[in-house]
Formats: structure tokens, C-alpha cells, sequence
């Protein structure tokens, strides 16, 4: 009786020691500084949003800043103007460049953000990841995103996420977390 409890402690061991490993093993953690070239960021106020009001480009790789700002789809505009408004809302318009006018307008109520020591916290998302054409997603990242600006005046975001998906061969998770910086530039649009 000991040599079989002793036998099935060994085992409950080396199960628990063998998946521990496995998760280690298969978990990545990638984090991007804020590169220096980019300018310095201007500092957060304590208890206080940054003003990240302008005009900046929409398009950046791999997100939109209309999807960063919580636009349900990804909208067509080139530039994005933020008007940060004293009762802290935001509204948020999109322009072409060709036609110079209002293609779409978004407000953005104080419960769709909050203030940071990071910058504003403006969205998250759940998206599927490593998913083929046909086939079911097997994984899953978990994205949140905070904007703040540098003294050149161009909005900085920082992506921060986590991601558990599930490997096809052989079968085993994947745990990662990875932060990101994004740049969109300010643009100065004259009016005529």
C-alpha cells in the first residue's frame, strides 16, 4: 500500500513538474522600449488625463488609430482629429484628404476611457489569433492600449496584451504577453 501511494505521488510529481515545464517552455514574453528617436514623451499629471487633442494620421502597421479609438470597423479616413473637451469627453472626427470634409463623427463618452499614469486608456480588444482561412481560431489575444504624446506633438500609443493560443503539433498551449509603441504622426491641416 505505501509502495502504491508513493508510486502515485510520483507520478501526480512529475505530471505537475512536466506541465509547468511545458508552459514555460512555451511562453514568450516581448516587450519594445519606446525608441528615443521618436522624442521624449511628455509626462503625465497625476490623477489628470493628458491632452492628446490634434489632427494625426489614421494609418499605422498593424492598427488603425480609428480602431485603436474604438470604431467598430476600420473607417477610410487618412487623418483623425481629437478634440479633448473640458467636461473630459472626447470628439473625434474623421476627414479624407481630397475632399477636406467631415466623413464621420464618433463622440467619445468618459466611460469609454480612463486617465493613467501610462496615458489614456482608450480601448481593449479580444481578437482571435492564428487563425487559417476555414478553420476555427486557436488562440486568443487580450489588447489594451493607452495614448499619450510626445513633444513633437505626434500621438503615441502603447499596446500592452496577452495571448494564450493552442499548438497544433504536438498539442500543447502557448502563453505570451508582448508590449508595443505606435506612432501617428500630427498633421497640420489647413482649413481654406
Amino acid at each position: 500500500m505505501n509502495r502504491n501511494k508513493f508510486l502515485y505521488s510520483r507520478w501526480i510529481f512529475h505530471t505537475i513538474g512536466t506541465v509547468t515545464l511545458s508552459l514555460l517552455l512555451t511562453s514568450c514574453v516581448m516587450h519594445n522600449k519606446y525608441p528615443s528617436s521618436w522624442g521624449d514623451l511628455i509626462p503625465v499629471e497625476e490623477n489628470k488625463c493628458p491632452d492628446i487633442s490634434g489632427v494625426y494620421r489614421n494609418n499605422n502597421v498593424p492598427y488603425y488609430l480609428s480602431e485603436v479609438l474604438g470604431f467598430e470597423k476600420k473607417i477610410g479616413e487618412i487623418f483623425i482629429e481629437i478634440i479633448q473637451l473640458k467636461d473630459g469627453t472626447f470628439e473625434i472626427f474623421g476627414c479624407g484628404i481630397e475632399e477636406q470634409k467631415l466623413v464621420n463623427k464618433k463622440f467619445y463618452a468618459k466611460e469609454k476611457y480612463r486617465c493613467t499614469e501610462e496615458g489614456v486608456k482608450t480601448s481593449s480588444l479580444t481578437k482571435s489569433v492564428l487563425k487559417a482561412e476555414g478553420f476555427s481560431p486557436i488562440g486568443y489575444a487580450f489588447v489594451s492600449f493607452y495614448l499619450t504624446t510626445n513633444r513633437g506633438g505626434d500621438l503615441v500609443v502603447k499596446e500592452t496584451g496577452s495571448g494564450i493560443a493552442l499548438s497544433i503539433i504536438p498539442p500543447f498551449p502557448i502563453i505570451g504577453a508582448a508590449t508595443d509603441c505606435y506612432r501617428f504622426s500630427h498633421e497640420d491641416l489647413k482649413e481654406e
